[in-house]
Order: structure tokens, then sequence, then C-alpha cells
């Protein structure tokens, strides 16, 4: 045994054999776990990649219009120039002359050009990143962290349960080696106590032989008493002390039935009356 034990490395292959197991089963049940863990959270991540394609980056915070002055300036100088161009022109020719009718089709081009532009104001707009879309992106990398941790985590224990499986493997073939040594030194045992018992009754069988008995066999084997047997010692010290309480019992009897008056004080006591003299017993 103390040869198995070094060798093998163990010393009770069925207890640590069954500590394995509930190791194997913890670890079986923390990474089935974390499987489920990795796929909720796999599911989770598309869920969240799928809102934010559908969200913009930027949402309009603020908008203003305006006119542009600095156009609208040089427009209406335009308009002014043209407009004095075309009467300087009508001075001289008649207005269907060529120039004269350019003239007055710029002029109807810049109006409308003012026109267009004053029902038209500038737009300015001012953007900010969209709250609901950055809330699902911190989601979404937390999710992702979440994800490579629990990664992480299943990797070691299904490290754990092949390590703790191969050495379940392992102890159960040690405990089957141990099992049997153990048969081999409990029939070693029960052979050993037969040829003690042999040997005891050869030795007897030769005394006996040289006291030159013959036929002598043991009639009934010596049993246990079922009963303990009696001790002397306690049963007289017991004797001795009822003894004593019953002589003790009887004097008390005896002396509170004796009719007899002792001292002057007895018979005062029973008769009532004085006591006037009192004759000794026996001259006393």
């Amino acid at each position: 045994m103390t040869d198995f034990s070094r060798e093998q490395g163990v010393v009770s292959p069925a207890l640590e054999k069954e500590i394995a197991v509930r190791k194997l089963a913890e670890f079986e049940a923390e990474a089935k776990s974390a499987r489920a863990t990795i796929a909720a959270t796999r599911q989770s991540i598309r869920t969240l990649e799928s809102q934010l394609a559908t969200l913009p980056k930027r949402e309009t915070t603020q908008v203003r219009t305006s006119d542009n002055p600095q156009l609208m300036e040089r427009m209406k100088s335009k308009l002014l120039e043209l407009e004095l161009k075309r009467t300087e022109l009508l001075t001289k020719f008649e207005p269907t002359y060529r120039p004269v009718q350019e003239v007055e089709e710029q002029i109807a081009q810049t109006r409308e050009a003012i026109a267009t532009a004053e029902k038209t104001p500038l737009r300015d707009e001012i953007t900010d990143r969209d709250p609901t879309y950055e809330a699902l992106r911190s989601e979404l990398a937390k999710s992702k962290t979440e994800l490579a941790a629990t990664e992480a985590r299943a990797a070691a224990m299904s490290a754990l349960v092949r390590t703790y499986r191969t050495e379940s493997q392992q102890l159960d073939h040690k405990e089957v080696l141990h099992e049997g040594i153990l048969r081999a030194a409990k029939s070693d045992e029960e052979n050993y106590m037969l040829y003690l018992h042999k040997q005891e009754e050869a030795r007897i069988s030769d005394a006996l032989d040289q006291q030159r008995f013959s036929n002598v066999v043991v009639a009934e084997p010596a049993t246990v008493p079922l009963a303990p047997q009696g001790r002397w010692l306690l049963a007289v010290f017991l004797g001795g002390l009822i003894a004593c309480l019953v002589s003790v019992m009887l004097a008390v009897v005896v002396d509170r039935w004796d009719p007899s008056f002792r001292t002057p004080d007895e018979v005062e006591s029973f008769l009532g009356a004085p006591v006037v003299a009192a004759f000794p017993k026996n001259g006393r």
C-alpha cells in the first residue's frame, strides 16, 4: 500500500475521485452557463448594430435663417446701373433698338433674382451628436467587452473541465488497482491467520503426543459470556451498607414502641403532674 501511494501519488483513490467528479460537475455547469451568456451577448450585439445602422450619427440642434445682405446689395446696385443705362439709351434710341431690349432683359433677370433671394433666405444649421446613437454605441462597446471577458472565462472553464475529466479517468484506473491491492492484502491476512491457527493446532498436537494423550479435541470452543460476572467486593460493600441501614431503622422502631419512662421529664409530659420523688433502679 505504501509503495502504491508513493508510485501513484494518491492515498485514497476513491476519495480523490469523488472530489474530482464534484469539481468536474461544478466546472461543467460554469462552462455551460458561460456558453449561454456568450450566445445571449452575441445576439444583443447584433441587435445593437442593426439599430445603429438606422440612426444618424449627428442631429440638427439649431436652425437659423437670414437674408444675404451683401448679395442683395450687389443685385440692387446692378439693377440701378441697368435702369440708368436704359434711360440713357432711350434718350438716343427707340425702345425697339437691340441694345435697349438687351438692357430690358437684364433688368428683368435682375429683378427676378432679387425676388427669388428674398423668398429663399440663407439657412444656417447647427448639428451635434445624436444622444440615442451615442447611448447605443456605448452599450455596444460594453457588450463587446463583456463578450470578450465571458469568452475568456468559458475557455478557462473548458480547460479545467478537460483537466478534471482526464484526472477522473486516471483515478478510475488507480481505484481499480487499489481495490485489487486491498483484496490481495485481505486474502494474505486471512491466509496468515489460517497459517497461525494451523501452527497452533500442530503445536498442541505435538505437546499431546509428547504427554501420550490421544483423541483430544475441543468439545466446545470458548465463548464470551453474554452477561458480566458479579463482583464479590461490590456485593460485600452493598450488603454491609444495607445491614447498617436496617439496624438503625430497627433501633428507632424499638425505641418508639418501648412503654417505659427513662427520665422525670417523660413522666411529667405523659401524666401532666409534677414528680414528687423517684426511686433509683438497682440501688442507683
